[in-house]
């Protein structure tokens, strides 16, 4: 299986107020562009469970449109952050 890699230019400071999160957030946005796209072959679907100190994450590939499982990933780790509505991603 191949290891998950995380950009870590994406996560956050855990120093920083949510405030500059969120406005990080808002300016990422307006790089974000739309394109039609061909139909995919495959689909991930994630989710994240948060405890009050950890975080659970599941990761599953399926194929499209059967949706048969390819792999299925999960990970655990502490919070470094607190939870921010809108800012889960």
């Amino acid at each position: 299986m191949t290891p998950l890699v995380v950009a870590t230019f994406y996560l956050p400071d855990p120093t920083e107020p949510p405030a500059v999160a969120i406005e990080k957030q808002r300016r990422w946005a307006n790089e974000v562009r739309e394109e039609d796209l061909p139909t995919p072959q495959t689909i991930a679907a994630v989710d994240v469970h948060l405890g009050p100190q950890t975080a659970i994450a599941v990761a599953a590939l399926v194929t499209f449109p059967a949706l048969e499982p390819i792999a299925v990933a999960s990970a655990e780790a502490p919070l470094a952050y607190p939870y921010v509505p809108g800012l889960l991603s």
